[in-house]
C-alpha cells in the first residue's frame, strides 16, 4: 500500500448531505429525486504561520474519481501545503443509484444507457443536481469567505470538475481535471471505448459547444492528462483544451486554459499498482502529491493565481465604497436611499423600502442650506480598478451612453472637473486642496483602467458633441470657462491611453479625428497651455496633433510635407473610399498596408532622388576643389617664378633638367598636368640592398622639392613683400581646407582606404617572373600601438609617382588601370595622422601632427635614418625585401577594431581577386589569426560544368596567431562574359555565379546549405561598390561616384550596362544549364533602389522562359508558367499528398512543384507569376466540367475512382474536408459536382451523386446485411463507413450539401421499387425460360452474378416487408403512392424457374399458414412422396411452380438468441406469407386435386401448430400475420375449412374437437384436451371458425359430453357438473339442435350411468316412484341415487322433450 501522508493541522468541520425534490423522474412512484450524496468540510493549516492562518482561506472541492472512495485527509494536507495557503476542502460524494438512475456527478444514465460503461456518452446532464451541488458551494465560500473556489478532480472527478466549470463559471476561480474527460467522446469507434460513431463525436461537439464555451469564464482551467492514458481519451481532453484558448483568444479575455502532458514515463508511477493492468491511467502521486508535482503543476498555479482577477461576490457591496450603476450604466454620486448589490447574474438597484431591512450606513448628514449636489460630490470617490472589474463581471458595458449620451469616462471626467471648480469657490486663494489632488490621482487610475477595458469610449461623444478631451480642456480654460487648474493627472491618463486605443480601435480614432472639430480644437488649446507654461507638451499629444495633420490632409494648418504625403496618399488611384475605410478596421488594415507599401516606394524614389543629387553635389564641389588646388598651386608658382624665389624641381635625370632649364614653360606645364604614363617608362630594376650614395640623394631631393613648392622650406619669404606673403599664406590655407575636405569627407568609410591601397597595388607594374601580391597586415603592439601596414612586391615608385601622392587629381594613370591615384590614396588620413611611405629610395611621411599641420596632408617629409630604424620590424623587413611598403600608425587602438572589421570584410568579398587586372595574391593579417587569398584554377567546377572555359577559384587559407594552418576553403566561380555596345566602344559585363549553386539537392550536404547561405555578391567595378541583392556578381565599367560607393545615378553608360544584365543572365542560363535548378535562388532579395528593382523585374520576366523550377516526383525542371506551388491552407496540402504529379499534368497541364523548394522560396516567386494548387485544379482534377475545357474530361483518369478501387480512403477524407471549406458558398460548383465520381462506397468503385440517391451511412432501421446486398447489387449506393466515420465537420457539411445524407427505412423502400421494377424489364426474365445478362457488378469475393441478384432481390423484398409490416399501405413513387396490388409484376427467386426468378402473380406461395408445403423438397423427392401416400402415379405438374422460401440470412442481423427461436421463425413466415400475399401471388390451397403432395406435408404438422398456444401468441405478436389468418380462415371454403378442423393434434384428437382451459377445465378436468390461450386473446375468432370450443355455450358443453364419451370418462361428478351446467343456461341454449350441423334427437341424447356405460335419455328415468320391478322390466335405467338432486331440474326439462308412449 501507498504511504498515506500524515494528517496534521487538519480538522473535520462539518459533514452534510446535498438533498433536493427536483431530482430524476420515476413513472411509478410520481418522484424527482436523486441517490444520497454527502460531503465532508475540512479545514487544513498546515506549513503556515500564525499570521498566514488568519488569512481567507481557499475553498477547495475535491471530486472522487469512479472507485466512489473518499480521499484520505492526509492527501488533503499534502494538497494545502503545495498551495502554500489556507484551505478550506469541500469532498462530496456522487449521488448513488437511484430508482434505476446512476450518477457520475452531474451526469445521469441508466443501466441500459451504462451498456459498455459508454454512460458518459449516452447520459444526460442533469442540470437539478448540478444547480444544487453549485449552490452548496457557493454557500459555503461565502460562509468561509473564500478568497478563491477551486474544483478539481481525477478521472471522473476531472470529468465532474468540467461539468461544475462549465455549468456555473461564475462560482469558481479555478477548474482543474486531472486524468479527465468529456461528455461524448472523439475516439473511433474501433479505439479505446468502443463508443458507436459518429453519434458520440455529435455528443462531444455539443459538449464543446454548450459546456466548453461556458467552462472558458472561468479565469483558470487546467488539463493534465498522458497522451498514453487509454482508460480516458488525451483526444478529447485536448480537444477541450484547445476549445477553451479559441473561444477566449475571439473574446479577447486574458484567461488561462493549459493542457499539461505527463510524460509516458510517469503515466503509470503510481505505487503498489504491480496488480493492475499498464494502462497510463496511473499518476495521482506525480501529479498532486509527489516532489515531481511542484514544478509539473503547483508552481504555476500559484502564479496563474496570483495573477487571475477575483471571481464576482455575490454579497452586497458598501453604500460608500461604490458608484451606483443603472441600466444606463451612468456614474453618479450615491445617495441614502439606494444601495448596490451584485450578483452573478444581473446587478440590481435596492430601493429605499427595501433599505429598511439593511444596516443603515453612517453618513454625515448635510446641512439643508448647502447645494445637495456638492454635498454628494463631496461624498464621492473615483471607483477602483477592481470596482471597475466587478462592474464589468456583472454585465455592464463601458461603452453604453446614459439618457444625457454621456460614456462613463465622460462623467468620470466631469467629476474631476468638478472637484477642482468646487475647491476653487471654496479657498479664495484659488489654491486647489489636496483632497482634489488625491481625487485628480484616483481619477488617473480609473481613466487607465477604462481605456484598457474599453479603448473606443475615448472618443464617443455626448449629446452637446463634447468628449472627455473636451471636457478636460474646458476645466484648464477652453471656451468661456476660466480656471486656474484642472484635473491634470486625469489629462496625462487620459493622453497615456491615446497610443492603446488606437492600436485597439484606429478606425474609431481616426473617423473622430477626420470630423471632430473640438477634438481639434481642444488639442490645440493644450499644446498653447503648455506652450505658454513652458512645459514641454506630453509626446502623446504631439502625436495627436501630427496624427490630426495627416488625416485631414492638408484642411487645417498643416506642414507642407504632411500635407503632400497625405494628398498624395489619398489621390494616389487606389480604389478605396476613405469614408467606408474609417468605419471598417478590415479596409482600414489594407488601406494601411497599401499606404505602407506606398510609402515605401515613394522614400525609395526620393531615396534616389536626392542620392542622384547628393551625387552630382559631391561631384560639383570635388571638380571644383579640383580647379581651386589647380589654380592656387598655379598661382603660387607663378608668383613664386616672377619673384624667383621658389627653386627649380630637379629633373629625374640629366637630359630631362637640362631640358627643362632650356625651356621652363615645359617645367610649369609638367607641374600643372603631370599625367606622363608610366607604362612609356623604362623599367627599373630593385637593387639587392638598400639605395645608396646618389640615387638615395635623388630621392630625398624630390621630397625636398615637392615641399618647397608648397613654401614651407626655410627663407622662402625673403625679400617677399607682406601683401604677397600674406596672400601666399591665404592661397596656402585654402589649399589646406581644400585638401583636407577631399581627404577626410569624400569616403564615408573610415577604413576604405584598405581598399584604395588594394587598387593601387593593382594598378602597380610587376616584373614579368612575379605573382602580384599584396600583404594587408594590423598590429596592436605595446611599443608602437596600433598601426597598419602594407607590402606590395611591385617595380617601385618613381619621383613622378611620388608627386602624383602629393598632388591632387595628379593621376600617373592611364587605359587600362583601375584607379587615379593621387585622390583615392589620400583616404588613409581618416585613420592615420602620420602615414609613412616607403618604397625603393624613397622614404618619406606626411606628419600632420607636425609643425606643417594640415598642409602636410600634401606635403611629405622626408625620413631621417634614425626614424626608419624606429619602425617595427616587420616593416623594415618588407622594405628590405624590396616591396613598397606603407606604414599607417592608427590615431588610437580603438580605431583597430573598425580596420580588423574592414580586413575581415576584404576576406568575405575575396571574389574580387577573379576581376582584378594584375593583383593575384592578398594576404591579411588580422587582430588575431591571418589569412591568405589567391587567385587559383576552379576543379569542382569542371564536373558541374563541362567545357565551360571561365572558371575561376579563390583559395582561402586561414593560419592562427602562430602561423600555423587552420582551415582551407576554396569557394569556385563560373563567369559568364557578355559584350555590351556603349557609345563608340565595347564594353564586357561579367556575371560571376558560385558553383556551389550548381550542386543537385541530393547530394548537397550542410556545408554546400550553408554556402547558399553566404553574404549577397556586391556589384563590381574591379573592386566592390555596393551590394544590390543578388547572389551572382555583376563586374562591369560602370560609372561611380566620387566616393566610389554607388553608380552616377543619370549615366547613360551605367542605364546601358544595367539593361544589359537580363540579357546577360538568360544568355548564361543557356550556356550553363547547372544553374537553372538554382536561377531562382541567384536572385538573392530585393533592394529598394528603383533601378535594381526595375533590374529585378527584368530578371523576372526573363526567368518565365527558362526551365528553372524543380518538380515533384524527380526534381524535373520546368518553366513557372508550367508549375504550381504547393498550398499553404491546411486542408489543401493535406489533400496534395494524395494527387499524383501525373495526374495533375494530365489534367491541368501543370507540374506541381517540389515541397522544400516552394518553402525556401515562395515570397520570390511571385514575380513569376507561379499559380499556387487552388480547388479550381482540384475540380479539374476531379473531372468538374468548369466551362473552360472543352475536351472530353471522361476520357481522362479519375482520380477519385483510383483512390476507391485502392481503397485510400484517407484521400477521400482530406478531400471531403477540402471541399467542404471552399466550396461552401458555391452552389454552381458544388451542382457540377454531382455529376463526377467523388463518392467512394465498399465495393471499391466512386459514386456519382447525380446518378441516383446516395447516402452517407446505412439507416439504422433497416438491418445492415440487406442493405449491403443492396449497395452490391447497384440498387443502394451508400459512402463507405470507413471514410464517413473519420469526416470532420467541413466534410460532412460538404456531403449535406451534395444531398448526401443519412438514409431512413423511408428513402430505402421506394429505391428498391423503382430498381425492382427496372430490373423486371431490363432483365427480360420469362418464366420456363432463361435469364439474360443482368447489369450488376462482379465483386472481389468470388459470388457469382447470378447469386449476387438473387441475394439483391430478396434483400429488396425483405425491405418492401418491413414496410408493411409497419402498416403502409403503399409504396411511395416519384409522383404518388403505389398501393401494394400494382406490385405483382415483381420477380421473386424461384429454383423451379431456368431463368431463376418468376412474376409474383404466376408464383404460388410456398408456405401455407407459416408451414413450408414441400417447396422446399425436391421435385423427384415430392413425386415419390405423392406416389407412396395416395398410391398413384404423380406428375410434376401436380406439384405446381412455388416460390423459393426466404433465405435464412435475412435474419443475421437479428440476435443469435431471437433468430433460433421458434417464435421468431413462425411470426417471420407468416409475415412472408401475409405479405406476398398482399403483393398478388397465388394462395397455396392444399385441398385441391393438383396440390395433393402439399396437402399431405401440411397434414403432418399443421394440426400441431394449429393447437399449439405458442403458435396462436405468436401469431397474435404480428398484427398483419393476425389479419392474414383471419382473412385466410375467413375465405376457406367448405372442404378447406373441414380439413383443418380434422387435422389431428398432439391430443391425438381433431383441432375442432379442442377447448378453452381457461373456461372447460372445472367441467372436464383432466379428461378434455385443452387450449391455454387467455379469453382476451385476439385469435378467438379464428379458433371459433375451426369450432374450437372457446365459449360456455350449449354446443360447447353437448361437445364436451361426446368428447367425454369418446375418450371413456366414468367419472359421475364430472357429468353431474355438466348437467348442472347445461341447465343454467338459457332455455335456447340447453337444446341445441346444430352442434354437429344435424337434428338432434333428444331421446338420443346418452346419459352416463354409472358405473361405465351410457344409455339413450328415453332409456332413463329420474325415479322409479316404488315401482322398481316394473322398471326393470322395462329396461329403464334410474338416475337419482347416483346423481342426487343436483341434476334434478336438468333431467326434468329433458325428460319433458322425450315423447313417452
Amino acid at each position: 500500500m501507498p504511504k498515506i501522508p500524515s494528517a496534521e493541522k487538519i480538522q473535520l468541520l462539518l459533514e452534510g448531505e446535498i438533498t433536493g425534490e427536483d431530482g430524476v423522474y420515476n413513472e411509478r412512484t410520481g418522484k424527482r429525486k436523486w441517490g444520497t450524496s454527502t460531503y465532508k468540510v475540512y479545514e487544513a493549516l498546515a506549513g503556515l504561520q500564525e499570521e498566514e492562518e488568519a488569512v481567507k482561506p481557499y475553498l477547495l472541492v475535491w471530486l472522487h474519481g469512479m472507485d466512489n472512495g473518499s480521499i484520505e485527509p492526509g492527501y488533503l494536507t499534502t494538497i494545502q501545503k503545495r498551495l502554500r495557503h489556507r484551505v478550506i476542502f469541500v469532498v462530496p460524494m456522487s449521488p448513488q443509484t437511484y430508482e434505476g438512475m446512476h450518477f457520475n456527478w452531474g451526469c445521469a444514465f441508466s443501466k441500459r444507457d451504462n451498456k459498455k460503461q459508454l454512460g458518459f456518452v449516452h447520459g444526460k446532464l442533469h442540470e437539478p443536481y448540478l444547480t444544487a451541488l453549485t449552490s452548496k458551494i457557493s454557500d459555503l465560500a461565502y460562509e468561509f469567505d473564500a478568497e478563491r473556489v477551486l474544483v478539481m478532480g481525477y478521472s471522473m472527478g476531472g470529468f465532474g470538475a468540467f461539468q461544475l466549470g462549465g455549468f456555473a463559471p461564475d462560482a469558481f476561480d479555478v477548474v482543474m481535471s486531472v486524468a479527465g474527460y468529456g461528455l461524448g467522446t472523439l475516439e473511433p469507434e474501433d479505439a479505446m471505448y468502443g463508443a458507436p460513431q459518429p453519434a458520440s463525436s455529435a455528443i462531444f461537439e455539443d459538449f464543446l459547444t454548450g459546456v466548453v464555451s461556458e467552462l472558458s469564464r472561468v479565469p483558470i482551467v487546467l488539463a493534465v492528462h498522458a497522451q498514453k492514458d487509454s482508460m480516458s481519451s488525451f483526444r478529447d481532453v485536448k480537444a477541450i483544451i484547445q476549445s477553451c484558448q479559441e473561444t477566449l483568444a475571439m473574446r479577447g479575455v486574458p484567461h488561462t486554459a493549459e493542457l499539461l502532458e505527463v510524460e509516458d514515463r510517469w503515466a503509470d508511477s503510481d505505487r503498489n499498482r504491480k496488480k493492475k493492468k499498464i494502462s497510463g491511467h496511473h499518476y495521482f502521486n506525480f501529479s498532486l502529491l509527489d516532489e515531481s508535482s511542484e514544478d509539473f503543476l503547483w508552481s504555476k498555479l500559484r502564479k496563474y493565481l496570483s495573477q487571475a482577477p477575483l471571481r464576482l461576490e455575490v454579497r452586497p457591496l458598501q453604500i460608500d465604497q461604490l458608484m451606483e450603476v443603472e441600466p444606463g450604466v451612468r456614474f453618479k454620486c450615491l445617495a441614502s436611499s439606494t444601495v448596490q448589490c451584485l450578483d452573478a447574474e444581473q446587478h440590481a438597484v435596492i430601493d429605499a423600502e427595501e433599505l429598511e431591512a439593511l444596516e443603515e450606513p453612517e453618513i454625515e448628514v448635510p446641512d439643508p442650506e448647502e447645494d445637495e449636489d456638492r454635498v454628494l460630490r463631496s461624498r464621492w470617490r473615483p471607483p477602483s480598478c477592481e470596482e471597475i472589474q466587478l462592474f464589468l463581471r456583472a454585465g455592464v458595458r463601458l461603452e453604453s451612453q446614459a439618457e444625457g449620451g454621456q460614456t462613463p469616462l465622460a462623467l468620470l471626467c466631469e467629476a474631476a472637473c468638478l472637484c477642482f471648480r468646487d475647491a476653487e469657490e471654496e479657498t479664495p486663494e484659488k489654491l486647489v486642496s489636496s483632497d482634489a489632488d488625491a481625487q485628480d490621482e484616483a481619477c488617473a487610475v480609473a481613466v487607465k483602467c477604462m481605456c484598457e477595458e474599453a479603448p473606443v469610449i475615448w472618443t464617443l461623444e455626448d449629446a452637446t458633441g463634447r468628449m472627455p478631451l473636451t471636457m478636460l480642456a474646458e476645466a484648464f480654460g477652453l471656451g468661456e470657462h476660466n480656471h486656474q487648474r484642472g484635473p491634470r493627472a486625469t489629462l496625462m491618463a487620459l493622453l497615456d491611453s491615446l497610443s492603446f486605443c488606437f492600436s485597439k480601435s484606429p478606425s474609431s480614432i481616426m473617423w473622430t479625428l477626420r470630423c471632430s472639430e473640438p477634438m481639434r480644437h481642444a488639442a490645440e488649446f493644450l499644446s498653447r497651455m503648455f506652450m505658454k507654461e513652458q512645459v514641454p507638451a506630453p509626446s502623446q499629444l504631439k502625436r495627436l496633433l501630427q496624427w490630426m495633420e495627416v488625416v485631414m490632409g492638408g484642411a487645417w494648418e498643416a506642414s507642407e510635407d504632411q500635407r503632400y504625403l497625405t494628398e498624395r496618399l489619398l489621390a494616389d488611384g487606389m480604389p478605396i473610399d476613405l469614408e467606408d475605410m474609417m468605419n471598417s478596421a478590415i479596409h482600414l488594415r489594407e488601406f494601411s498596408d497599401q499606404m505602407e507599401k506606398k510609402v515605401l516606394e515613394w522614400e525609395a524614389e526620393e531615396a534616389e532622388l536626392k542620392l542622384a543629387e547628393f551625387e552630382a553635389r559631391c561631384a560639383k564641389k570635388a571638380s571644383e576643389y579640383e580647379d581651386r588646388i589647380a589654380r592656387l598651386e598655379t598661382e603660387i608658382a607663378r608668383r613664386a617664378g616672377n619673384l624667383q624665389l621658389l627653386p627649380q624641381p630637379p629633373p629625374s635625370t640629366n637630359e630631362d633638367r637640362e631640358k627643362i632649364e632650356e625651356n621652363p614653360e615645359e617645367r610649369k606645364e609638367a607641374i600643372d598636368d603631370p599625367k606622363e604614363d608610366r607604362e612609356e617608362k623604362p623599367k627599373r630594376k630593385v637593387a639587392a640592398g638598400p639605395p645608396q650614395g646618389r640615387v638615395l640623394e635623388e630621392a630625398k631631393q624630390v621630397i625636398e622639392d615637392i615641399r618647397a613648392d608648397r613654401l614651407v622650406n626655410d627663407g622662402w619669404d625673403d625679400g617677399v613683400s607682406e601683401d604677397v606673403k600674406q596672400g601666399l599664406l591665404a592661397m596656402r590655407r585654402s589649399l589646406c581646407a581644400a585638401v583636407e575636405r577631399l581627404a577626410l569627407d569624400l569616403y564615408a568609410d573610415e577604413c576604405h582606404c584598405l581598399w584604395e591601397l588594394m587598387q593601387n597595388a593593382d594598378d602597380n607594374k610587376y616584373e614579368s617572373d612575379d605573382v602580384p601580391e599584396l600583404t594587408l597586415a594590423l598590429e596592436v603592439d605595446p611599443t608602437y600601438g596600433a598601426y597598419v601596414w602594407t607590402s606590395n612586391n611591385e617595380v617601385g615608385l618613381s619621383s613622378e609617382d611620388v608627386r602624383a601622392i602629393c598632388n591632387v587629381n595628379a593621376s600617373m594613370k592611364g587605359a587600362g588601370q583601375t584607379g587615379h591615384k593621387g585622390i583615392g590614396w589620400k583616404s588613409v588620413f581618416r585613420i592615420s595622422d602620420c602615414p609613412h611611405v616607403l618604397s625603393n629610395a624613397f622614404a618619406f611621411k606626411f606628419d600632420t601632427r607636425g609643425p606643417l599641420g594640415k598642409l602636410a596632408l600634401v606635403t611629405p617629409t622626408n625620413l631621417s635614418d634614425e626614424e626608419v630604424e624606429s619602425l617595427p620590424p616587420a616593416v623594415k623587413e618588407a622594405k628590405a625585401a624590396g616591396n613598397t611598403v606603407m606604414f599607417l600608425p592608427l590615431r588610437s587602438n580603438g580605431d583597430a577594431l573598425a580596420v580588423d572589421a574592414e580586413l575581415h570584410h576584404i576576406a568575405a568579398q575575396h571574389l574580387c581577386l577573379a576581376f582584378l587586372r594584375r593583383l593575384r595574391r592578398v594576404r591579411l593579417v588580422f587582430a588575431e589569426g591571418s589569412m591568405l587569398l589567391q587567385r587559383s584554377a576552379a576543379d569542382m567546377a569542371k564536373l558541374y560544368f563541362p567545357g565551360a572555359s571561365n572558371l575561376v577559384a579563390v583559395k582561402m587559407t586561414e593560419f592562427t596567431e602562430a602561423g600555423e594552418k587552420s582551415r582551407t576553403q576554396m569557394p569556385e566561380y563560373v563567369l559568364h562574359h557578355h559584350e555590351v555596345s556603349l557609345q563608340g566602344e565595347t564594353a564586357t559585363l561579367t556575371l560571376a555565379f558560385p558553383v556551389a549553386f550548381a550542386l543537385d539537392t541530393t547530394q548537397r550536404s550542410e556545408e554546400d546549405d550553408e554556402l547558399l547561405k553566404a553574404p549577397l555578391q556586391p556589384l563590381y567595378t574591379f573592386l566592390p561598390v555596393k551590394v544590390v541583392g543578388f547572389r551572382f556578381a555583376i563586374q562591369g565599367p560602370f560609372d561611380l561616384t566620387a566616393d566610389r560607393g554607388n553608380l552616377h545615378g543619370k549615366s547613360t553608360r551605367n542605364r546601358s550596362l544595367c539593361a544589359s544584365v537580363p540579357v546577360a543572365f538568360k544568355a548564361a542560363l543557356q550556356n550553363l544549364p547547372g544553374l537553372r535548378s538554382r536561377a531562382l535562388d541567384l536572385l538573392g532579395q530585393e533592394t529598394p533602389e528603383a533601378t535594381w528593382l526595375l533590374v529585378r523585374g527584368q530578371l523576372l520576366e526573363v526567368l518565365k522562359d527558362v526551365e528553372c523550377i524543380p518538380t515533384e516526383p524527380d526534381g524535373q525542371l520546368a518553366r513557372p508558367g508550367d508549375c504550381l506551388l504547393p498550398p499553404e491552407e491546411p486542408k489543401l496540402a493535406e489533400a496534395m499528398q494524395h494527387l499524383p504529379p501525373q495526374v495533375l499534368w494530365e489534367h491541368c497541364q501543370r507540374c506541381l512543384v517540389q515541397r522544400p523548394w516552394a518553402l525556401r522560396h515562395r515570397a520570390q516567386t511571385q514575380g513569376l507569376g507561379l499559380q499556387e494548387l487552388c480547388i479550381d485544379h482540384w475540380l479539374q482534377v476531379l473531372q468538374v466540367d468548369t466551362g473552360d475545357d472543352q475536351d472530353n474530361t471522361h476520357n481522362k483518369r479519375s482520380l477519385a475512382q483510383d483512390a476507391a478501387e485502392k481503397q485510400d480512403y484517407g484521400f477521400f477524407k482530406r478531400l471531403l474536408s477540402l471541399l467542404g471549406t471552399t466550396l461552401g458558398d458555391k452552389p454552381e460548383v458544388l451542382a457540377r459536382l454531382k455529376g463526377v465520381p467523388l463518392l467512394p462506397d465498399a465495393t471499391g468503385h466512386a459514386l456519382r451523386v447525380a446518378d441516383g440517391p446516395t447516402f452517407s451511412c446505412y439507416a439504422t432501421d433497416v438491418p445492415q446485411c440487406w442493405q449491403k446486398k443492396l449497395e452490391a447489387a447497384g440498387a443502394m449506393r451508400v459512402l463507405c463507413d470507413k471514410v464517413h466515420g473519420g469526416l470532420e465537420a467541413a466534410g460532412l457539411r460538404f456531403l449535406r450539401q451534395l444531398g448526401v445524407s443519412r438514409p431512413t427505412r423511408q428513402d430505402i423502400v421506394p429505391l428498391c421499387v423503382e430498381w425492382h421494377l427496372g430490373l423486371a424489364e431490363t432483365a427480360n426474365f420469362q418464366v420456363g425460360g432463361s435469364s439474360s445478362t443482368t447489369h450488376a457488378r462482379l465483386d472481389d469475393t468470388g459470388v457469382e452474378p447470378l447469386e449476387r441478384l438473387r441475394c439483391a432481390v430478396w434483400a429488396s423484398l425483405a425491405c418492401l416487408r418491413q414496410h408493411f409490416l409497419n402498416g403502409a399501405s403503399g409504396v411511395p413513387s416519384k409522383e404518388e403512392v403505389l398501393p401494394w396490388s400494382a406490385l405483382s409484376e415483381l420477380l421473386i427467386p424461384c429454383s423451379s424457374i431456368r431463368s431463376g426468378f418468376g412474376t409474383c402473380s404466376r408464383l404460388t406461395c410456398p408456405t401455407y399458414l407459416g408451414e413450408a408445403a414441400g417447396s422446399e423438397l425436391q421435385q423427384d423427392v415430392l413425386v415419390a412422396i405423392m406416389g407412396f401416400i395416395h398410391g398413384v402415379e404423380a406428375e410434376v405438374r401436380d406439384i405446381g411452380i412455388f416460390a423459393d422460401p426466404p433465405p435464412s440470412w435475412l435474419r443475421d442481423d437479428e440476435k443469435e438468441s431471437v433468430r433460433q427461436s421458434k417464435g421468431a421463425t413462425v411470426r417471420d413466415k407468416l409475415n412472408w406469407e401475409a405479405f406476398l400475399d398482399e403483393l398478388g401471388m397465388k394462395p397455396l390451397s392444399p385441398c385441391t386435386s393438383h396440390r395433393k403432395v402439399a396437402g399431405t406435408v401440411l397434414t403432418i404438422d399443421l394440426g400441431w401448430r394449429l393447437s399449439s398456444c405458442d403458435w396462436w401468441g405468436f401469431v397474435c405478436d404480428s398484427v398483419k400475420a393476425l389479419s392474414y389468418v383471419e382473412r385466410r380462415l375467413k375465405n376457406a371454403d367448405r372442404v378447406e375449412i373441414t380439413w383443418l378442423r380434422q387435422l389431428r393434434t398432439p391430443e391425438r384428437v381433431d383441432v375442432s374437437e379442442l377447448f378453452l382451459r381457461s373456461n372447460y377445465l372445472r367441467f372436464g378436468g383432466h379428461f378434455l384436451p385443452y387450449m391455454d390461450l387467455q379469453e382476451d386473446s385476439q385469435a378467438m375468432g379464428c379458433l371459433q371458425r375451426l369450432q374450437v370450443a372457446t365459449e360456455l355455450n350449449g354446443p360447447g358443453l353437448r361437445k364436451c359430453l361426446h368428447v367425454l364419451k369418446m375418450r371413456s370418462c366414468h367419472d359421475i361428478s364430472v357429468f353431474a357438473d355438466l348437467y348442472s351446467a347445461l341447465h343454467s343456461l338459457p332455455k335456447e341454449q340447453q337444446s341445441s339442435m346444430n352442434l354437429w350441423g344435424a337434428q338432434e334427437d333428444p331421446g338420443q341424447f346418452q346419459v352416463f350411468v354409472p358405473p361405465s356405460s351410457f344409455e339413450a335419455a328415453s332409456r332413463c328415468l329420474w325415479t322409479d316412484s316404488g315401482r322398481s320391478c316394473l322398471r326393470w322390466l322395462c329396461g329403464y335405467q334410474v338416475l337419482q341415487p347416483d346423481y342426487g338432486p343436483s341434476v334434478q331440474d336438468f333431467w326434468n326439462c329433458v325428460s319433458m322433450s322425450i315423447p313417452f308412449a
